[in-house]
């Protein structure tokens, strides 16, 4: 149903508005074009990945293993996302076709600039909590909470010129945060 509401919006973009409760998610919610917004209440606004769904929660960006059109002015902000790492059984996405190179992150941000994320806590996902990745260029983000994830709470390749700020990444086991490949001119402050 959510996937569907952004499927909706018009070319020229919109917003869809979840109030608080328990969203249970089978598939990635992809916001795959320019100018769309996905909005919640808060902590109160709870997207939890069903058992064996082995996906990432959302995608910002196209949802393919080499995206090919850059995506711009997207939003993601006030939602708490749980992975529910341990009743999911690999790291990736699918394991042949599209997909297959995406990570079961709370958030993967593919291809994507102009765009915020902001007062979203990403815990216990099988991969990582946020994820940058395949020429993201000034993103924003605001207010992150990352902790319990397999491996990073933020991790960031092919990254530049984005901000990240405010932000709390504790109890990942593999890094609250890892910068790889090709992260260029971006700032990060005021990160606990």
């Amino acid at each position: 149903t959510i996937q569907a509401a952004l499927d909706d919006l018009p070319d020229s973009g919109g917003e869809v508005v979840l109030p608080a409760g328990h969203f249970i998610i089978s598939q990635p919610i992809a916001l795959k074009r320019s100018h769309q917004t996905l909005r919640g209440a808060g902590d109160t606004t709870v997207l939890r990945l069903a058992d064996s769904a082995n996906c990432p929660v959302i995608i910002m960006g196209e949802p393919v293993n080499d995206p090919k059109h850059a995506v711009k002015h997207l939003c993601v902000s006030g939602l708490f996302i749980d992975g529910n790492r341990r009743r999911q059984q690999r790291e990736l996405w699918r394991l042949t076709g599209e997909g297959s190179q995406i990570h079961t992150n709370g958030i993967t941000v593919q291809n994507v600039s102009d765009s915020l994320v902001e007062n979203v806590t990403c815990a216990a996902c099988r991969s990582g909590g946020l994820v940058t990745t395949r020429n993201v260029r000034r993103l924003a983000v605001r207010h992150l909470t990352a902790f319990e994830n397999q491996f990073d709470g933020l991790a960031c390749y092919a990254t530049e010129h984005c901000q990240f700020t405010d932000l709390y990444l504790h109890d990942n086991p593999g890094a609250g945060i890892s910068l790889d490949l090709a992260f260029n001119h971006n700032v990060i402050s005021n990160a606990v």
